[in-house]
């Protein structure tokens, strides 16, 4: 499916963000993710995954404040059932095969994502 060969397919590492438009601290680091995509377009792969959540939020929201990547939508909640999600944000580091490097929970700061990619890169 998508999200395998967005993220377990991937020759290079990818950062993986369950959020959604309704919860406060995603939108917080909305610029940060923004701001890493645009400076390691490259060398990095974000995605988002948006969960529990209306298609026209999401396009509304992604028209308001911008994306920073491809955005899946996780309409059953497999992929956050996969991953462990206990609620949003959380995102990953995720490296060669699918291999998890680091999982925030909570917001992204633009420090603790420079410093988890520094490791893979």
């Amino acid at each position: 499916d998508t999200f395998d060969a967005e993220v377990k397919n991937s020759e290079i590492p990818v950062v993986v963000d369950f959020g959604a438009t309704w919860c406060g601290p995603c939108k917080s680091e909305h610029p940060v993710f923004l701001d890493g995509a645009r400076r390691m377009k490259d060398r990095v792969t974000f995605l988002g995954v948006v969960y529990q959540d209306e298609l026209e939020n999401i396009q509304r929201f992604e028209q308001t404040f911008g994306t920073w990547g491809s955005t899946l939508i996780d309409v059953e909640g497999t992929a956050a059932i996969a991953y462990g999600v206990y609620g949003v944000p959380e995102s990953y580091v995720i490296y060669a095969e699918g291999v998890i490097r680091h999982k925030f929970v909570g917001p992204v700061s633009a420090g603790a994502l420079a410093e988890q990619l520094r490791k893979v890169l």
